[in-house]
């Protein structure tokens, strides 16, 4: 192979190349915040360098796996968060699960809308690049409708209803002016 020496009798193992090909299993740290498709090189862990020259090096892609609850979005969280018709309403604390900090409690404003972003300041993934920096939780509310009422359920949400002058919805209120105004 023009190295200026010739192979008299080949080595059944090596085939006359210098080099025996073997599994081996190398250790390899993570680091927090790497995301799906990134590479981790490991300088001279890759395939022998030829005519004795260093070791090449050996290139990781990391494939992360979905999560059930969090859907990654660089170092944001996104996260569907559902509530009852009564913590919109009148508002309160509620428990958002994080990965990195264990629970987190937050309270949400009365009034809160279905399809409302809340977002959570540095509860989301750390960035590759600095350690200090981290990205944020996105709840996207989801306000739940009861299915099932029972009769006293539905006579006081009735009530409620009948007590309400209409100046309690924004949207709808809005939504009626517009179609007035579509109407003349």
């Amino acid at each position: 192979n023009g190295t200026g020496q010739v192979v008299k009798e080949k080595c059944s193992s090596c085939g006359g190349s210098g080099y025996v090909k073997k599994r081996r299993t190398i250790n390899v740290k993570i680091p927090a915040g790497i995301d799906n498709g990134q590479n981790i090189s490991l300088s001279g862990q890759g395939e022998p360098g030829k005519n004795g020259g260093p070791n090449g090096n050996l290139y990781v892609r990391v494939i992360v796996e979905p999560h059930k609850l969090f859907v990654r979005e660089g170092v944001n969280l996104h996260l569907t968060f559902p509530i009852s018709f009564t913590q919109a309403a009148l508002g309160g604390e509620i428990e958002v699960p994080s990965l990195m900090d264990g629970v987190i409690k937050h309270n949400i404003p009365e009034g809160t809308q279905h399809g409302t972003e809340i977002r959570l300041k540095g509860y989301g993934m750390p960035s590759i690049r600095n350690s200090n920096i981290r990205g944020d939780i996105v709840l996207h509310i989801e306000v739940e409708i009861p299915k099932k009422l029972n009769e006293k359920q539905k006579r006081l949400l009735r009530s409620f209803e009948s007590s309400l002058t209409g100046k309690e919805y924004s949207g709808r209120t809005n939504f009626l002016d517009k179609i007035k105004q579509a109407l003349q």
